[in-house]
């Protein structure tokens, strides 16, 4: 067409859209990022990944992050965002954000030493701003930043060798253990 883009038609369905400024439609002929798939169901608005091998690998999704150029990659540094996975609802207004999973180095990468965290936010009812409900701290540690509910725990052992350490409460209906060891 004479507008910038190229179209795959199928069944006089519009199926692809490639736009001039690489943006990848499917399903959509305007996309709003650089690939967006408009589906009405489960199947028809899903990304699949696989992998046909006689191996034990699995297939994978890579977020990359680096500074500089594609042609020049610099490594990261402390505090980059590595990748982040967000989850989006339409409002009656827009699309905005309301749960995200955000990796994040916790020091300036290098061939020796590569540190992240990993957090995961969401957003309470009544609200528009999401928060942090749980890290994934480089040292292999978890912090809940707010009230840990468990209607039971059942654990043949519970083993906490340092601390632990909330601002909100830890409740539990029952905590069933063999071992306990604080």
């Amino acid at each position: 067409s004479t507008n910038g883009t190229i179209d795959f038609n199928g069944n006089n369905i519009k199926n692809i859209g490639l736009l001039t400024v690489n943006q990848i439609g499917l399903n959509v002929t305007t996309p709003i990022a650089a690939v967006q798939i408009n589906g009405t169901d489960s199947l028809n608005s899903a990304v699949g990944i696989v992998r046909f091998s006689n191996d034990n690998e699995a297939p994978q999704l890579a977020l990359l992050k680096y500074r500089g150029t594609a042609s020049n990659p610099l490594p990261v540094q402390n505090n980059d965002c590595l990748g982040k996975i967000s989850f989006h609802g339409y409002d009656g207004n827009a699309y905005k954000s309301s749960d995200l999973i955000r990796g994040f180095a916790t020091e300036n990468y290098s061939p020796s030493g590569r540190g992240s965290e990993l957090l995961f936010s969401t957003t309470p009812n009544g609200s528009t701003n999401n928060q942090i409900a749980l890290k994934l701290n480089n040292d292999q540690t978890a912090t809940f930043y707010n009230t840990i509910i468990a209607p039971t725990i059942n654990a043949t052992n519970i083993n906490v060798s340092e601390s632990i350490t909330t601002a909100g409460n830890i409740t539990a209906k029952s905590i069933n253990a063999i071992n306990l060891n604080v």
